[in-house]
């Protein structure tokens, strides 16, 4: 039995809550912006319109119907005080509907959260509750169902012997090395590093080599299930560490508290979330997730190891006990020294590269770049007796005008920072170099990352003033174009507005990258405006978990297609370090400029494009008077103000402007509204009226869908329709129609 964390008795299985499917496409645990998934999504197979049941008897508690969330929901308090929810429904079943119908109509509104007796609406176990739908905010129909303890306390209805066929096994795709201070190290890099993992077995996987480890590091693991006949990757129930046999970290999704759902940014690894949207697991607690309820007692933090050989082992389960293994092999060992060099051979017409080190090598990578650091070639070697001292031959059609990487693996099977060897003559790589600037955030420290567009032979030193004081660091090569600093604390960059690059050519030169940016400490209230004046950033008491450098750079985005930038686009660093609250951002319109009408600002989403932020905190009087625009993010982005003319646009689709019905068959209104860019904010930004009279009717946010059921026939003959909306900048269009009943 692979379950880890403290048994719990149910004691209480439930009815299946549909007959749409016993199929599932999300589960409990599942990664939502700033929140856990808290229950599991049931397949319709890709329609609407199924029956729900009470799983158990008890009576409708609530009553939510919104354009947005859960849309149509159901919560259900059970007898055993258990509540269950089921969410995003078509409509509820008919005595329920038409409870909700009217009040909808009293009360002149769609939206509703309504708050019922015991004595409303009781059920059995059994009874059909409602349908199946895709209301409220959603990518397509299913059924959302949710049970929670008496608390409002999310529980994994898996537990309750709703279960689905699973015989398959989960499957560890990566395992991430992290790199928790400063001075650590870890597989020969200061940054972490993804290394995918090898089949060995239906249920086994393990790493092709010994992990090289130096000062304390962190493990995160991708890893998922799989579930038969399903197309989805689902979340696994359960995940262990342990080192050397003992338990180092364990976490299983049982249960949670809606007041952790945030601190899904520090159990999963929020980095390379944002990096490459990866959904891995921390296999190591911090002070804020030690005590979460899906984390087991005794969790650990960062690892930390005694000099030797450390054997590891991640194990993860879903929830039908099927389970995968992770093993490997930790060296905390002395690093070994390693250097190159290379000579040309008349006689081998090409060139022998010489690589020593401080210790045996049992293999090497040899990588073979372009002067501006592209990949061409690339192959390994393992002698047949490790040693110190190893040569390889670069005939003269590889070689030429390349540089050559080597990754050395040592005799305890550490693999070692790369070295570079160049095959370029030296009057080849004098020309100026750019450079970018990049600025990996990590938990305790920074790292600076400069890159250059062009081959560079000697890494160029780091040189900053802080305190009338400058401070020189030598970078590190990684790639033939790319140099990192050593970890940086916090503290070394407050003050700092300049980074120079001192480039060992000759003759040398500096190259000077500008900095903007300000250490927040967590308790204090502080701001960073750009030099600009344009931009300001607010960070409160308790806006971020830690210490956190930020800052900002012009960006170079391209403005909408519908829209143009009212303030140029600015980025915000670091995109990858989750925060606790918002921050406060400002733009303020220059005077110079005239203040616009119909304007916002937008986030500049990588997937979906510029993105609308509601506004926060300001109203429209003082919008005018101070000219400035305030939102809240919980993100660092490309930020920017800008203003769209374009008012949204109104699809007909029944009935067409002019046309003729008959009573019998005309029962439902339907057209759309859509706004490419700032879009449409909910059902209050839009009117219907039919023959002067407000129609209460149901937007689909997701389908950009309005729909009016008439409550019974029109009269025969001429009819009007009148249709406006408005997008959240204020833009605004109407539509008429006229259509004759017979």
């Amino acid at each position: 039995m692979v379950t880890l964390l403290a048994a719990t008795s149910w004691g209480q299985n439930y009815d299946w809550p549909t007959e749409a499917s016993k199929r599932l496409t999300a589960t409990f645990g599942d990664m939502r912006t700033r929140r856990y998934h808290s229950g599991v999504d049931i397949s319709t197979n890709g329609g609407g319109g199924h029956e729900i049941y009470a799983i158990a008897g008890g009576y409708v508690e609530r009553i939510l119907v919104s354009t947005e969330g859960y849309g149509k929901t159901i919560y259900l308090r059970l007898k055993d005080r258990r509540i269950v929810v089921y969410a995003h429904l078509q409509r509820f079943a008919a005595e329920i509907d038409d409870y909700v119908r009217a009040v909808q109509q009293r009360r002149g509104q769609y939206s509703l959260d309504l708050r019922l007796r015991s004595t409303d609406f009781p059920v059995g176990q059994g009874d059909v509750l409602g349908y199946t739908g895709d209301t409220g905010t959603i990518s397509g129909p299913h059924l959302h169902f949710e049970i929670r303890d008496p608390q409002n306390r999310p529980l994994n209805p898996l537990q309750y012997g709703l279960t689905v066929p699973d015989s398959a096994n989960p499957v560890i795709k990566a395992l991430a090395l992290i790199p928790m201070s400063p001075e650590s190290i870890v597989h020969g890099s200061r940054l972490t590093t993804v290394l995918p993992v090898v089949p060995a077995g239906d249920t086994s996987f393990s790493l092709p080599d010994t992990i090289a480890v130096k000062g304390p590091f962190g493990l995160a693991t991708e890893a998922y299930d799989r579930v038969d006949g399903m197309r989805y990757n689902m979340t696994l129930h359960g995940l262990s560490l342990t080192i050397d046999s003992v338990r180092h970290y364990a976490i299983q999704f049982d249960r949670y508290n809606f007041r952790e759902g945030q601190l899904m940014e520090l159990e999963r690894d929020f980095p390379l979330w944002r990096r490459d949207r990866a959904d891995f697991h921390r296999l190591f607690t911090s002070h804020m997730t030690d005590s979460m309820s899906f984390v087991a007692p005794g969790s650990k933090g960062p690892i930390r190891l005694e000099p030797g050989y450390h054997t590891f082992e991640v194990k993860v389960w879903d929830q039908a006990h099927n389970s995968a293994v992770l093993r490997g092999v930790l060296a905390s060992m002395p690093e070994t020294q390693i250097a190159a060099e290379q000579t040309w051979s008349d006689s081998l017409d090409g060139w022998v590269i010489s690589i020593r080190a401080g210790a045996p090598l049992r293999k090497y990578d040899a990588f073979f770049f372009d002067m501006r650091g592209r990949p061409v070639d690339s192959f390994s070697h393992r002698p047949d007796t490790a040693a110190a001292t190893l040569r390889f031959l670069v005939p003269r059609q590889k070689g030429g005008n390349r540089i050559v990487q080597i990754v050395a693996t040592d005799n305890w099977g550490a693999r070692l920072e790369p070295i570079h060897v160049s095959l370029i003559p030296v009057e080849d790589v004098t020309r100026p170099r750019n450079f970018n600037l990049n600025i990996d955030h990590r938990d305790h420290c920074v790292v600076l990352q400069f890159s250059s567009d062009y081959y560079l032979p000697e890494p160029p030193e780091l040189i900053f003033q802080r305190d009338t004081v400058y401070h020189r660091f030598q970078t590190v090569m990684v790639s033939p174009v790319d140099f990192v600093s050593p970890p940086l604390y916090f503290g070394q960059l407050a003050g700092v507005n300049e980074f120079i690059l001192r480039v060992k050519l000759e003759p040398e030169y500096e190259v000077r990258l500008p900095f903007h940016g300000v250490v927040a400490i967590p308790d204090q209230r502080m701001q960073l405006a750009d030099p600009s004046g344009d931009y300001r950033l607010e960070f409160r008491p308790g806006t971020f978990y830690d210490s956190t450098l930020v800052w900002t750079t012009a960006s170079d985005a391209k403005p909408p297609p519908d829209g143009h930038f009212v303030i140029r686009p600015l980025e915000v660093g670091p995109y990858n370090r989750p925060t606790r609250n918002p921050m406060g951002i400002e733009l303020t319109v220059p005077p110079y400029r005239l203040m616009p009408e119909h304007a916002g600002i937008f986030y500049l989403d990588r997937k979906n494009g510029w993105t609308f932020i509601s506004p926060v905190g300001i109203t429209f009087e003082d919008q005018i008077r101070t000219r400035a625009f305030r939102t809240k993010s919980t993100t660092a982005e490309v930020f920017a103000l800008i203003e769209e003319t374009d008012p949204p646009t109104i699809e007909l689709k029944l009935p067409g402007d002019g046309g003729a019905y008959n009573s019998r068959d005309f029962k439902k209104v339907r057209f759309q509204v859509y706004d490419d860019l700032a879009d449409i904010e909910d059902e209050t930004a839009i009117t219907l009226t039919i023959d002067k009279i407000p129609r209460i009717f149901e937007y689909n946010t997701f389908r950009d869908a309005v729909s009016y059921y008439l409550p019974g026939p029109l009269e025969p003959g001429t009819h009007e329709m009148i249709i406006t909306a408005e997008d959240r900048l204020g833009n605004r269009t109407e539509s008429r129609a006229t259509f004759t009943i017979y």
